[in-house]
């Protein structure tokens, strides 16, 4: 298959199997890459789940109930699949061998959930649910929603209720404010939280109201508007050692008001180690932060309305590193160490596990096993399963490449005995 350079990530599909993945993983121009794959084949679906679905307050039969199923085997591969129970509240579907969880969903009632439960081959396994219908909506919460500083309505605040009742069950709605500002909303009885939110104002979180049957609620708001952000932060970041300017350092900028409200601004430095931000006038707190450096962290500051800031940085240099802590110096049986040993031995899979050290802005991690890329690996925690035929020595390796362009490397010789 011919890629252009950049960021890969591939995808093995064919009937009868489950599906495969390779990457995310970087190919340049010109490179060839061997990427081999295994698939697991399905297993057959010998065995039934079945059972019957009532209504929780008649104990009457509920129909085209929703029943979704997710499956997965001890590999880790997993598969889904659904029916709908019939005019007598029945259902049943086929399975392989393996764990389950089941969904229950039917209109105007609440769903139900279990919990995963095994399924052994050729079995039949009866899974009875009653689902409690929903109760009706005849409690009425309404307000007005206003501008806190001029007390004008505010139109189109996205208002959103979170219902829960005495047993558990939860569901949630919104609604918008007209063009006075106002809003109403129907709800059930029990317990509410709203959440009030608008485009440049800051949001209103309320908890929690107890609403009873034919209770009408009000509830008004005042939404608190997002200042201008018509003051300057700028300057420098520096190696503290050598004086010279880190390009691409982030800085991140925290603001509070009086009134607990906050707003986040970011940042990189140029090619010449410059920045600037724009930034609300109040109290402000600074980190700054460069690959391969230890972050620097100011607090309490205050910059006032359209006044221009500046602020230089140093940063001090780290060393930063990556190593393979999983599996190390043991026997292992299956994923778990068993011994401690000046030798790797592995029996089964492993999960193989690794640690960044220093002050690295990392971006992945690949894993070889004896120089070939078996698992690229984007995000923290860098772990890999690595399930595939293996026998005797072989040795494991892991590259962390951080954001720009740094790597560093570890590995392990292991003796691995896996079928």
């Amino acid at each position: 298959m011919k890629v252009a350079s950049g960021k890969v990530y591939l995808s093995f599909f064919a009937d009868g199997y489950f599906s495969g993945h390779a990457g995310w993983f970087y190919i340049t121009a010109g490179e060839t890459i061997w990427i081999n794959i295994s698939l697991y084949p399905h297993p057959p679906e010998n065995s039934i789940i079945c059972g019957y679905v009532k209504d929780a307050s008649t104990g009457e039969p509920i129909k085209n109930v929703f029943i979704s199923l997710t499956w997965k085997d001890d590999k880790g591969n997993h598969d889904s699949n659904f029916t709908y129970t019939d005019e007598n509240g029945f259902y049943t579907i086929n399975v392989a061998a393996g764990e389950i969880k089941l969904r229950f969903s039917a209109s105007h009632y609440f769903s139900e959930d279990t919990e995963y439960f095994s399924v052994s081959e050729n079995e039949k396994v009866w899974i009875n649910s009653s689902l409690h219908p929903h109760p009706p909506e005849n409690s009425i919460i309404c307000g007005y929603v206003r501008n806190a500083i001029t007390n004008e309505t505010i139109e189109g605040v996205i208002v959103d209720i979170n219902w829960e009742d005495d047993m558990g069950h939860r569901e949630w709605n919104y609604t918008l404010t007209d063009e006075n500002g106002f809003y109403a909303i129907n709800v059930a009885e029990g317990e509410i939280c709203l959440y009030f939110y608008a485009d440049g104002y800051f949001g209103e979180y309320i908890e929690k109201y107890r609403i009873g049957k034919n209770e009408t609620l009000w509830v008004n708001v005042t939404l608190y508007p997002i200042p201008p952000a018509n003051s300057v932060i700028c300057g420098y970041v520096k190696d503290e050692t050598t004086n010279e300017p880190i390009k691409k350092a982030s800085i991140s900028v925290y603001w509070e008001d009086e009134r607990g409200h906050s707003l986040y601004y970011h940042t990189t430095s140029d090619e010449n180690g410059f920045y600037t931000i724009n930034v609300a006038a109040g109290k402000i707190s600074f980190y700054f932060w460069a690959d391969c450096y230890y972050g620097e962290y100011m607090k309490n500051y205050t910059i006032g309305e359209n006044e221009t800031m500046w602020l230089n940085v140093t940063l001090e240099k780290g060393e930063i590193g990556i190593k393979i802590v999983k599996p190390y110096r043991g026997i292992y049986i299956n994923n778990r160490k068993i011994l401690p040993s000046l030798i790797t031995v592995v029996i089964g899979k492993i999960d193989v596990e690794v640690s960044v050290l220093g002050p690295a802005w990392d971006d992945y991690v690949e894993f070889y096993v004896d120089d070939e890329l078996r698992y690229t690996a984007f995000y923290y925690p860098y772990n890999w399963t690595w399930d595939e035929r293996a026998f005797f020595r072989h040795e494991l390796k892991v590259i962390l490449h951080t954001k720009t362009g740094k790597t560093v490397e570890d590995s392990i010789k292991v003796w691995i005995f896996n079928l």
